[in-house]
């Protein structure tokens, strides 16, 4: 990869053990990476933490949720992540695996109108089924976004108010374009208000990422990198360094 002056100066600046694991994220990356010298930044912090989010899947029909626990967990998807977990375990660094299922996306992305009592109670009892059948990968910690959301002083209503707003007319713009050009079967209102209420969910997702895992390097498990990368940024102080590990999808 060709780097700018300030990224390469934040690259020289690493230790050798996080140098060590930039290399093998590099080695990884199958675009560019995002948010580079916070990148390097997150890697200085002692221990590394990987954030990935995994899908959940449903069907509108019913409003009923699968019961799995999303896109990480299929099997071409896990041992991916597997593999890069081991290559940067070697490295001698720290690492902290954290993978985040969106129990809110069905109520507020999707506008299923079953409670959110009902979807979370649903998720969490899939995430201690699979623990218990031993169906997790070592050292993958699983949270519904529920629990990692609850302590931001920022309520998601807010978040979608402002992204109502002009000023995040054209991010909405392009969401809204994506979404038509790949219907969703979770999707059981409007499209353009599943697309603002996306942003909305993104959004707040960064910069809770932001306030709470400051530290947080994200593994990008969704395309178009374009249309999702930009998202999580919409409310941030600064970038979310985001890695892509997987080959984007060509649809």
């Amino acid at each position: 990869m060709k780097y700018e002056k300030q990224d390469r100066h934040a690259i020289n600046g690493l230790s050798r053990e996080a140098r060590a694991s930039f290399e093998i994220l590099e080695a990884f990356e199958k675009g560019e990476f995002l948010g580079l010298p916070e990148l390097c930044s997150a890697l200085a912090a002692g221990t590394m933490t990987l954030v990935a989010f995994s899908c959940i899947s449903g069907s509108a029909e019913g409003q009923e949720i699968d019961q799995d626990m999303g896109t990480l967990f299929k099997k071409r998807r896990e041992k991916e992540m597997e593999v890069l977990l081991s290559a940067l375990e070697a490295t001698g660094q720290k690492r902290h695996l954290l993978v985040i299922l969106d129990d809110c996306e069905p109520r507020r992305v999707w506008q299923w109108n079953i409670s959110q009592d009902e979807v979370t109670n649903w998720c969490r009892m899939v995430i201690e089924d699979a623990e218990s059948q031993g169906r997790v990968p070592s050292g993958w910690e699983i949270k519904l976004w529920s629990d990692v959301e609850k302590s931001c002083a920022v309520a998601y209503d807010c978040i979608l108010e402002q992204i109502r707003t002009p000023p995040f007319a054209l991010l909405v713009h392009q969401h809204v374009e994506h979404m038509k050009r790949f219907p969703n079967k979770k999707l059981a209102g409007d499209v353009r208000e599943a697309a603002v209420r996306r942003v909305a969910q993104y959004a707040l997702q960064g910069i809770v990422l932001e306030e709470f895992i400051p530290s947080a390097i994200l593994l990008q498990s969704e395309t178009p990198w374009s249309v999702k990368d930009p998202l999580y940024g919409a409310l941030r102080t600064k970038p979310l360094p985001i890695v892509h590990p997987y080959p984007e999808e060509r649809r």
